[in-house]
Formats: C-alpha cells, sequence, structure tokens
C-alpha cells in the first residue's frame, strides 16, 4: 500500500533521512541510496526538476524519476489547494466579522429590493428573501 501524499510544509522540514525513509514507503527504495548520497533534504527534494534527474543519468531509472516527479507535484498541488481552501475560509471568517461589526441601523440600510424579470427579491447582506407579496 502507498504512503499518503505529504503535505508540502512537512517535507520542506524533512532531513535527508526522512526523505529516504519515504521513498522506502512508496516504493522507490532503489532510489534512497543515491538521495543520501546526494544529501537530498525535503526543501531539496521539492525543487528536483527533470533536467536535474535526468544529469543523474544510471543512478535513477526513468521509471522512477517520472515516479519522483509525479510525486513531487502532487505535493505541490496538495498545497496549493490547502491554500486556496484556507484562503476560502478566512475570507468568510473576515467577512462574517465585518458583517457583526455592523450596527443596526446599518444592518437596516443594508436592505434592498432587486428586481430581476418582474421577480422582486431583497437581498440583506449576503441573504436573498423573495418577498411572498406583489411589489408594485
Amino acid at each position: 500500500m502507498a504512503a499518503p501524499v505529504p503535505h508540502k510544509g512537512d517535507v520542506e522540514h524533512w532531513t535527508v533521512e526522512q526523505v529516504a525513509a519515504w521513498l522506502q514507503q512508496v516504493e522507490l527504495s532503489e532510489c534512497c541510496d543515491t538521495f543520501l548520497r546526494k544529501g537530498i533534504d525535503g526543501h531539496t527534494f521539492l525543487q528536483l526538476s527533470e533536467e536535474e534527474l535526468f544529469l543523474w543519468g544510471r543512478d535513477v531509472s526513468i521509471r522512477s524519476r517520472k515516479r519522483i516527479l509525479k510525486l513531487v507535484s502532487r505535493i505541490k498541488t496538495l498545497q496549493q489547494h490547502t491554500t486556496t481552501i484556507r484562503t476560502a475560509s478566512e475570507s468568510v471568517a473576515v467577512t462574517d466579522l465585518e458583517y457583526d461589526a455592523q450596527s443596526d441601523t446599518e444592518r437596516n440600510d443594508a436592505g434592498r429590493v432587486y428586481y430581476e424579470e418582474n421577480e422582486p427579491q431583497i437581498v440583506m447582506g449576503s441573504y436573498m428573501f423573495e418577498p411572498e407579496y406583489e411589489v408594485d
């Protein structure tokens, strides 16, 4: 069974030995000696490129190079998705705080009526209500 993809923030702080241990977990044990010999720590691992792995020649097989690059890409992608989710949740939190900080008068003034295709809709903050009565 393959190991789960670690978080980029964790990998960046890995020692050379931790990188080698993880390579064994993801069934790339044939690369461990090379990574140990070249001193590849977590930060360096995340910087590996196809060109650099190619320069290692026969130390790393073509198949292993492709797997390593795919793993690096997955780790970076996971970081991007995590950042996006975190940013979205922080944005919501800030919006909620800003709304809570408004006075009652400001909240009452926030109600507006929009007419869209003869359907009145009242927007309160970020909530939309459809009135049950007709607006002339």
